[in-house]
């Protein structure tokens, strides 16, 4: 049933003040994953949308606080996973061309560090992005990603290092990481 704009959400839900809240204080986050994820800032504002539409359909369930964070990211990086699957690969000399808003060459050419994550496979490229700059646990990578907190351990790891390679070599390369994960935490 559809709830007009003067209803209240069900006594059993989110209500519409506790989902506003949550809206403002995960949407930059979650659309910050998102166009790192994708490289696209028009998919990432369409996903971190329907990210947010679904989390709106599901309000009964979605709970508060960090909680309500794993599950948005959870929708999220279900909703990215399907959008990258659908994507068919461009022949390489297509895919230079291929923009946005005319930004994303020049962010990409002014920062390494974004081309290298932008170059990682999509399973590490989620890992790094979820552990090193949303700063979850690898159980909660592990769980995001459908995989064990050994494997999420070991996909950071290896994005870690492809990504340290990069900033070795650049000099414009900023303090986006500084520590390497261990095997043992």
């Amino acid at each position: 049933m559809r709830r007009s704009v003067g209803q209240p959400f069900e006594a059993t839900g989110v209500s519409q003040d506790e989902f506003d809240t949550l809206v403002a204080t995960h949407h930059s986050e979650i659309y910050t994953y998102l166009a790192l994820v994708t490289g696209r800032v028009s998919d990432a504002h369409d996903l971190s949308q329907r990210t947010f539409l679904r989390a709106f359909e599901t309000r009964r369930s979605l709970g508060l606080g960090a909680l309500a964070r794993l599950r948005l990211f959870g929708i999220a990086t279900d909703l990215c996973r399907t959008c990258l699957r659908s994507r068919l690969p461009l022949p390489q000399e297509l895919r230079s061309r291929v923009e946005d808003d005319g930004r994303a060459s020049a962010r990409h050419a002014k920062h390494p560090l974004l081309s290298a994550i932008a170059s990682l496979p999509i399973k590490q490229r989620m890992a790094f992005a979820l552990r090193k700059i949303h700063e979850f646990d690898y159980e909660g990578v592990g769980h995001l990603l459908r995989c064990s907190s050994q494997s999420a351990r070991v996909s950071v790891m290896q994005a870690f290092r492809k990504v340290s390679q990069v900033r070795s070599a650049s000099s414009t390369a900023g303090p986006l990481i500084t520590t390497e994960p261990t095997v043992k935490e």
